[in-house]
């Protein structure tokens, strides 16, 4: 082989080398353009989980707040009820006492003389007509009492509600943390 055969030889193999390296730098260059736009969608899904988990601390926080709120009326409206169940109790009490006295009044009515036997009968409506008042009354403490019962059903629901709510947002938050981990450990693994 001639001294001109190996120079051609020498040079074909540096241009070979050449294209190597060329190509070589442009795998390099296409993969840091990969690894950056990796990077870059990274921090946009970042972005966007930490957005979603700040809505949700906000929800979360309006909920406890309507909570608290609707707990404080619950709150007012048995201490309301607990008064007006002792207010009707005494005023029962008060009806009965009536009572008693007007039936004193009219025993010693009728042992009495002819005309107070029309005083009796005034007496006995007067009686008759504050037995419908305590009647309608018990009605009333008992529609009161039902009503109460029906809003402290209402606030168990709202309170079930509220823990699965809290509940199913817990497991939310902790799948998104997964993916996170799983996407910082990707993008560590492959830079």
């Amino acid at each position: 082989m001639t001294s001109e055969q190996r120079i051609a030889t020498v040079e074909n193999d540096l241009d070979l080398v050449k294209e190597l390296l060329l190509t070589t730098a442009r795998h390099a260059e296409r993969a840091h353009e990969d690894n950056d736009a990796l990077r870059q969608e990274l921090r946009a899904s970042s972005a966007r989980t930490e957005a979603a988990i700040a809505a949700t601390n906000q929800k979360v926080d309006a909920l406890t707040e309507t909570v608290a709120a609707t707990n404080q009326r619950v709150d007012a409206f048995v201490d309301g009820i607990q008064r007006l169940v002792t207010q009707q109790q005494e005023r029962i009490n008060q009806h009965e006492a009536r009572v008693e006295r007007l039936e004193d009044i009219a025993q010693t009515v009728l042992n009495g003389q002819v005309q107070a036997t029309r005083r009796l009968d005034l007496l006995e409506q007067q009686v008759a007509q504050q037995q419908q008042q305590i009647e309608l009354q018990q009605q009333q403490i008992e529609q009161q009492q039902q009503l109460f019962n029906l809003q402290r059903q209402q606030l168990e629901l709202d309170r079930q509600r509220d823990e699965e709510f809290r509940r199913s947002t817990g497991a939310a938050l902790e799948r998104i943390d997964r993916i996170l981990d799983y996407l910082v450990r990707q993008a560590g693994g492959e830079g």
